[in-house]
């Protein structure tokens, strides 16, 4: 898909409001984003205005395993192997 512009036409301004294009339309229209986004201002918001409230602690050792996981699997999904694929027979052709 080819997007035309007006090259004499950007600036900051323009940059950092533009939404045609972007990845942005397919990450924030996902409820998931949503969800996630919530949870996060919500344990926020206990851990910072409700100290009644107790939060149990994680050590970053147990957080390792999972971390590297969740890379992996998000840079072997399928789009992210097709990218990388289009991008390999382009510099191949090149």
């Amino acid at each position: 898909m080819t997007i035309y512009y007006e090259p004499h036409d950007f600036n900051e301004i323009t940059v950092l409001f533009r939404w045609k294009g972007t990845v942005l339309p397919m990450v924030l229209c996902r409820p998931a984003v949503w969800v996630l986004v919530s949870a996060h201002v919500a344990f926020l918001y206990l851990h910072l205005y409700r100290p009644e409230v107790e939060m149990p602690t994680m050590p970053w050792k147990l957080v390792g395993i999972p971390t590297s996981l969740l890379t992996f699997f998000l840079s072997s999904s399928p789009a992210t192997a097709s990218l990388a694929t289009t991008i390999y027979t382009s510099a191949a052709r090149a």
